[in-house]
């Protein structure tokens, strides 16, 4: 019994608590792992497979799991589990319609993670919000092939259009369905070159486009007054002062495999089920 391995006087009342939360008086051997390692929902796989398809992207067959290693307050466990050496599927694409015509987006990687704290920042000091946290994500990794903020705004558009036609989301940006991390970086003349910035969890496309035309006028101010870029970082949107706020100095990340989640292979025969299913695309 569960109950017998017990010893410290604290923990049994934990764990008493815990077996009266779940009306049992003890727990078997094979319900030990329960709630304690991390479960895949597969949910989350049949909708990577349907966005994958729709964007015909490569699907790898073995899905793999790493940890990404960081310390900040909206992860407190110290790693968040993400996929790195091997994405869910890469090399795809998503065709936009512009006034030049239409124009294909390469799509770098889609890959599937979870979620963090929702973090709120005030004068007061930071609010973390841990309901969504764990939750899965699908992260969509674009190539830097973007040079205006219009073409930016047109993509995120098509694919909202994307997601909720295929029914993969509502992708409500309003309600944190659908954010954007925004990566960037300037060439103002010959010599003002800046590092990569990234803005997180941008929640509407006005706040995109404010954002980054902040971020513009403000490099151009340094470059006008001589001055050196600042140091590569992460950057928030402040809605209520309508700037973009530094948060931390981006840092290269380390990344370890994900050992409490085993291998999970893909069977052929699942995948062009998911393909043969999906509607015609407009």
């Amino acid at each position: 019994k569960f109950t017998n391995q017990v010893n410290n006087i604290s923990e049994l009342q934990a764990v008493k608590s815990y077996l009266q939360a779940l009306g049992k008086d003890s727990l078997s051997a094979s319900e030990l792992n329960i709630r304690v390692l991390p479960i895949i929902n597969p949910e989350v796989i049949c909708l990577g497979l349907k966005l994958a398809s729709a964007l015909e992207m490569k699907i790898n067959k073995t899905i793999l799991f790493d940890r990404k290693i960081y310390n900040y307050f909206d992860l407190p466990k110290g790693y968040q589990i993400t996929q790195q050496e091997l994405p869910f599927a890469n090399s795809g694409f998503l065709p936009i319609i512009k006034e030049s015509g239409v124009e294909r987006i390469p799509i770098k990687t889609l890959q599937l993670e979870e979620d963090t704290a929702k973090s709120a920042y005030s004068k007061e000091g930071i609010k973390l919000d841990f309901n969504r946290a764990g939750n899965p994500l699908i992260e969509l990794v674009t190539e830097p092939v973007f040079h205006h903020v219009e073409t930016v705004l047109v993509f995120i558009k098509q694919l909202q259009c994307l997601l909720r036609y295929l029914e993969v989301s509502e992708a409500k940006m309003e309600k944190g369905q659908l954010r954007v991390d925004l990566n960037f970086s300037l060439q103002l003349g010959n010599k003002y070159s800046t590092p990569r910035y990234e803005i997180k969890n941008l929640n509407s496309l006005a706040n995109i486009e404010k954002a980054l035309k902040h971020e513009v006028n403000k490099h151009q101010l340094l470059f006008l007054q001589g001055q050196e870029p600042p140091i590569s970082q992460t950057l928030g949107f402040d809605e209520a002062q309508q700037i973009t706020i530094a948060h931390r100095e981006k840092t290269n990340y380390y990344y370890l495999p994900e050992v409490n989640i085993p291998p999970i292979k893909l069977k052929v025969g699942e995948i062009n089920k998911i393909k043969k299913s999906l509607p015609k695309l407009p």
